[in-house]
């Protein structure tokens, strides 16, 4: 199995073991793209919490592809390096700035980087060993009051939401701009 896609928004109640179950089968079976979306928590339920000690369990996985939807996502440090990760889409997912800052750090192949709906992100930082980050996609993160890109290689760069700081460094090879 190289891809799995799990699309549960139109069901109510799906327990989280099953889910955690499901993961932990495709990322020991050396799984490349993974997409989870989850159906929207009622307001005084807690999100899913993504295990990420099943992708961050210290030796070398084999994701390409990861895009998340409606959970947390909490990786902590020394969890491991995703020398594979091409292409992260975080879509309404909790998720704290020095927890994706932690992230990134280890995501040195990154290329596509989506951010969509992350209310916990107020300071987006972008290290520059993302030589490889080509576009930069950040929608509507309603806390967000600053994006600091020091990555290089910056082509695509496309922002929604409210006014905020906005430097992209030494981005000069950015060619497409979209606010």
């Amino acid at each position: 199995m190289k891809k799995l896609r799990i699309e549960l928004f139109d069901c109510d109640k799906v327990d989280s073991c099953y889910i955690s179950s499901w993961l932990r089968i495709a990322v020991t079976t050396g799984i490349e793209e993974l997409t989870l979306y989850l159906p929207a928590a009622p307001e005084d339920e807690a999100y899913y919490s993504f295990p990420c000690s099943l992708l961050f369990n210290g030796s070398e996985n084999s994701i390409q592809y990861l895009d998340i939807g409606i959970c947390a996502f909490h990786p902590t440090v020394g969890l491991g390096r995703w020398r594979s990760l091409t292409i992260l889409y975080l879509r309404n997912v909790l998720i704290a700035d020095n927890e994706l800052e932690g992230l990134l750090y280890n995501c040195a192949a990154l290329e596509h980087l989506g951010l969509l709906n992350c209310p916990e992100i107020v300071c987006l930082k972008i290290p520059c060993l993302l030589r490889r980050l080509r576009v930069l996609r950040v929608t509507v993160c309603r806390n967000l009051q600053m994006i600091d890109s020091n990555a290089p290689n910056i082509f695509i760069f496309d922002f929604s939401g409210s006014l905020v700081s906005i430097s992209l460094g030494s981005a000069l090879q950015v060619k497409n701009v979209r606010m």
